[in-house]
């Protein structure tokens, strides 16, 4: 289930990954291996598996998880980032660090620290996966060129937030003039102003077969498309 948007599911899926990220650190502790299988590369294992195994033990440890209640948002935060450089520290050069990432990124309900993803980032460990995390725009920006994914968050982002002014959406539109995945990516989003659409449009009649877009019956693209070709 998808915690975003609902604060009560949101700290308990804190709850459920500070709590698992510590199982991990304990069996790092005494020499173990934190997941099973990341030594032996012949071991793929479900990423749902892991969130379910998360749940899991939040259900049989309910104890582990008293220090959420009146704990604020930013709070929950600050813990759950902390046992993240933990781990970060703790598994840093391991031979299996990339596929434990890959792990580890399928459960954070919250956006990914900085330091830890460009630390990533600068060692080329997981990167193809970062691109999907909930990540700062400094870092997607980063990542753009090379992730779809990262440049498609960036994008969106920028278009369905009424925090960032159409000027700020264009940067990316400017960056990526005829990046089609995030032109795609973006016809299924709803913009936080009628500016917005109508600089999406601009940058849509830009491209080689700009009618191609519009055929996702989003009407206010359409409409706009029509009135510009007069």
């Amino acid at each position: 289930m998808d915690s975003r948007g609902r604060p009560e599911l949101q700290a308990e899926a804190k709850a459920a990954c500070a709590a698992w990220l510590a199982v991990l650190l304990e069996r790092m502790s005494s020499g173990q291996i934190p997941i099973a299988g990341l030594d032996d590369p012949n071991v793929n294992e479900d990423r749902s598996a892991i969130a379910d195994r998360a749940a899991i033990y939040e259900a049989e440890n309910p104890s582990s998880f008293d220090v959420w209640h009146g704990v604020t948002d930013a709070e929950q935060s600050a813990v759950l980032d902390g046992l993240l450089r933990r781990v970060a520290d703790a598994v840093r050069g391991q031979d299996w660090e990339q596929r434990f990432w890959g792990c580890v990124f399928a459960v954070v309900p919250t956006r990914f620290p900085d330091d830890i993803a460009e630390d990533l980032i600068d060692r080329d460990v997981n990167v193809d996966h970062l691109g999907h995390l909930q990540l700062s725009d400094r870092l997607l920006w980063r990542l753009a060129e090379r992730v779809p994914e990262a440049l498609a968050t960036l994008a969106t982002r920028r278009f369905i937030d009424p925090g960032y002014d159409v000027d700020a959406f264009e940067e990316v539109l400017h960056g990526f003039p005829h990046e089609e995945s995030m032109f795609r990516a973006l016809l299924y989003c709803q913009p936080s102003s009628r500016d917005k659409a109508d600089r999406f449009a601009e940058y849509l009649r830009r491209l080689e077969s700009p009618g191609q877009w519009l055929e996702t019956n989003r009407a206010q693209f359409l409409e706009k498309w029509t009135v510009d070709r007069g």
